[in-house]
């Protein structure tokens, strides 16, 4: 075969897997889970949950947010980088996030938030 043939032939598979891959990310769906449910066999995965602001702390490189439901408070981490987010007490937000463990305590540190 030529080299020119195998070019092109590579080039289009390439963006073949690409847009499938593209098709593909949009579909995936984050799994969510009670706030009571997240225990340490969910540390390092991606988790939603949803939930009432109790408390918000700021610093000057972060958020910290206590999200509750009827059973339990979880710890919300959420790193400003140059976000200008408001929060408010009693309000539903949804964090999209990662499960980590600071200092013994189940937390999230936040990817996305929307406020329900």
């Amino acid at each position: 075969m030529e080299e020119s043939v195998l070019i092109k032939a590579s080039l289009i598979l390439s963006l073949i897997g690409i847009a499938i891959l593209i098709l593909i990310s949009d579909k995936i769906e984050i799994k969510g889970y009670n706030i009571s449910d997240i225990t340490k066999d969910l540390l390092e995965k991606e988790i939603k949950v949803t939930g009432k602001v109790i408390k918000v702390s700021e610093t000057p490189g972060l958020y910290l947010i206590d999200l509750e439901n009827e059973e339990r408070k979880l710890k919300v981490v959420i790193f400003k980088e140059d976000k200008n987010l408001s929060f408010k007490k009693n309000q539903l937000i949804e964090v999209t996030g990662k499960v980590v463990l600071y200092k013994k305590e189940l937390e999230i540190e936040a990817k996305k938030i929307k406020i329900l």
